[in-house]
């Protein structure tokens, strides 16, 4: 048996940093992709996106890095390159994402030596070209793939997702409710109903399993005859109904409702998945004799199952009515799921067809990532969730990863008149969209890509092997997070196959994209670098103080001057847990943070008061970088931005303020002359 030592470091993916070249180029932090273990040149051929055994079109290549320019350097596994570990030996990111089933993650356990020496032919070029091609269309595969892939979808019976339908107290009290009912009546604002603009007005009283809502009119009438039974308050919010959450009998609610003559109420049930069997409809929903029943709406959906993921786009441009949401992006090429409004026999319908693996992810966290991280300790538990993500997928079967399903909205007044329309439409067969022949569907047609569980985790871990060797994930936990950051989150979170529609995900395509830049192509402010580098590199009270003494030993007549007066200057002051500086004088006491520390460091760097290549940084890192302004006079006798070394008669970019800045900053005590900024 392996220790447990071992064990850990067959678990942990290294990447392998090739030799600089000796052509002339621009300088960059070559990032690497992941590779497994030891192994930078053997080579396997996989099982295609059919799972069928077939050889794939993309057979598995050597893993090589990145190049600035998005295309892939030559790898080179000397044993002078050096090896960044994705894994931190403090954190479990990766355990059990490395492994998928009885083989590697990166290699297929049944490959045969045969498909070793045919890749040992191709040059590191057509293996580069190989390992950044996309995701092959379904279109795209054999014909007998193709075929084999349709025959084998498992259509499950037609369920029923959600219904809104609305009801009067006396139906409600019959069909739904008991002497236990309860029901939660919530402080916060509920969602406007959409559907209709009759509900327009309409306020949330609450949950009882489903969403209870009643027209705003009747709210205060009905809080002055709740009052009657127990102590409640009305909130004199507009769309909110009490203050604070109350757990009311329903049958009370119901008979106060009757009282103030309110019989309208809207039940919206979301996400039941209730198949449509016998034994499962135990009743009708809906009241059809209620006056708004005309308006209930039903979304009818079918569940396909397969051993492969399934993703969906239009061939070309999106047309108008269809909404695409990305997922397992970039190789994905910004297939995903897909939101159809059309227009079909003089009814209106609105279809989503959508990946299963949307219901796994949410099986395991309903909630992974409902909204951009503002501070960065946020933004470290999502790159902890990810990891988890990886973790529980990597564990699941391909079945319960795979297929697809489709879903239509309609209106009826009934269930059973719900089930009759939707069992006579086209949309829940997926070959109607890929092929549509029907005049009211072409516009619509859809492509699909296929691809498999480890397509999927292959790509996912990819990215994140890319944004941990960036400067993502550093600084302050109560730091804030800049919208760059936030940008790697959800595209992180869309590459795992999540994508809520709240931010949008980089373009596969884009040429500039973080993760196949290097650097970050000239966009970061040296600022950002420098700041980046710091909180990076000296994030204890102990390394701190080391920094602190570094820079007074650089900074002209070793002292660093206090920010709120002229007078006093900067001293350690430091108890066991933290790291701070305070200013000598006794009239100003001003107290740096750590993380404003490690800001004012930064700015004394930008300045030119202290060398940046003093904190570890190489000599060319702002070598290359051209001004972010757009005025032409500062960025003419600025070509090239550089925090140390300008000359003396050009005044100094400010950095922190790189557009309408007026900051000048006062050195007169310190420095020969002040540093102003120029914008």
């Amino acid at each position: 048996m392996m220790s447990a030592d071992n064990k850990r470091r067959s678990n942990t993916v290294e990447v392998v940093l090739p030799q600089r070249s000796q052509k002339k180029r621009r300088p960059s932090h070559t990032v690497p992709s992941p590779c497994p273990p030891g192994n930078s040149s053997s080579a396997r051929t996989h099982t295609s996106p059919t799972g069928f055994g077939s050889p794939s079109p993309f057979p598995a290549r050597p893993c090589t890095p990145f190049s600035p320019a998005g295309s892939l350097a030559p790898s080179s596994s000397s044993a002078s390159g050096s090896h960044i570990s994705v894994l931190s030996s403090s954190e479990s990111l990766m355990d059990g994402a490395v492994s998928v089933g009885s083989g590697s993650l990166y290699e297929d356990s049944a490959s045969s030596d045969s498909g070793d020496d045919a890749e040992n032919d191709l040059s590191d070029e057509e293996q580069a070209a190989s390992r950044l091609q996309p995701f092959k269309r379904l279109s795209q595969l054999p014909k007998g793939s193709q075929r084999t892939i349709m025959a084998s979808l498992q259509r499950e019976v037609e369920d029923v997702d959600a219904w809104s339908v609305t009801v009067s107290p006396e139906y409600y009290l019959k069909n739904f409710c008991t002497a236990q009912t309860l029901i939660m009546l919530k402080a916060n604002r509920g969602n406007k109903i959409k559907d209709n603009q009759r509900f327009a007005g309409w306020i949330t009283l609450g949950y009882a399993g489903s969403r209870m809502s009643i027209d705003g009119k009747f709210k205060t009438p009905l809080f002055k005859e709740l009052k009657r039974w127990r102590t409640i308050q009305e909130s004199r919010h507009k769309g909110s109904a009490t203050y604070g959450n109350a757990l009311f009998a329903m049958p009370v609610l119901l008979h106060c409702l009757r009282k103030i003559e309110c019989e309208e109420i809207r039940i919206q049930a979301y996400g039941q998945k209730l198949p449509l069997l016998p034994q499962f409809i135990i009743g009708e929903p809906a009241q059809v004799s209620h006056p708004l029943a005309e308006l209930n709406e039903w979304d009818i959906g079918v569940t396909t199952r397969s051993t492969n993921i399934f993703l969906f786009r239009a061939p070309g441009s999106i047309p108008s009515g269809m909404t695409v949401y990305p997922m397992v992006i970039p190789r994905s090429m910004d297939f995903g799921s897909v939101n159809i409004e059309l227009r079909y026999h003089g009814e209106d319908y609105k279809v989503k067809i959508y990946p299963c693996l949307v219901h796994v992810l949410k099986s395991f966290n309903s909630g992974l990532h409902a909204n951009d991280p503002n501070i960065t300790q946020t933004l470290k538990d999502r790159r902890s969730t990810i990891g988890s993500m990886i973790d529980n997928l990597a564990k699941l079967d391909p079945e319960e990863l795979g297929g697809f399903r489709i879903e239509v909205r309609l209106k009826a007044r009934s269930l059973k008149e719900a089930r009759e329309k939707a069992q006579n439409l086209p949309f829940f067969d997926i070959k109607r969209w890929l092929n549509p022949t029907d005049d009211q569907m072409k516009r619509f047609k859809l492509e699909a890509v296929v691809i498999t569980k480890e397509d999927l985790i292959r790509n996912v871990v990819q990215m994140l092997a890319i944004a941990n060797s960036r400067d993502v994930w550093s600084g302050a936990n109560q730091g804030k997070v800049s919208s760059f950051r936030q940008q790697v989150v959800t595209d992180l979170f869309a590459a795992l196959g999540w994508n809520a529609g709240r931010r949008r995900p980089t373009c596969s395509h884009k040429a500039g994209a973080w993760w196949r830049e290097p650097d970050d192509g000239g966009k970061k402010t040296a600022w950002e670098i420098i700041l980046g580098h710091l909180t990076a590199k000296y994030s204890s009270s102990a390394s701190l103080r080391r920094l602190f003494d570094l820079m007074k030993e650089h900074i002209t007549n070793g002292v660093l001057p206090c920010q709120k007066n002229s007078r006093g200057v900067y001293q350690a002051y430091a108890d066991r847990s933290r790291f701070r500086l305070r200013c000598n004088d006794l009239s100003c006491r001003h107290i740096l943070s750590q993380f404003q520390v490690l800001e004012y460091f930064s700015q004394l760097i930008l300045q030119g008061a202290v060398p940046y290549t003093v904190i570890g940084l190489p000599p060319n890192t702002f070598a290359y970088r051209i001004p972010t302004s757009k005025d032409p006079i500062t960025a003419g006798r600025n070509v090239a931005i550089q925090p140390q070394g300008a000359p003396a008669t050009e005044p100094v970019v400010c950095q922190l303020h790189i557009s309408n800045c007026n900051l000048t900053y006062h050195f007169y005590r310190l420095f020969p002359q002040p540093l102003n900024c120029t914008m």
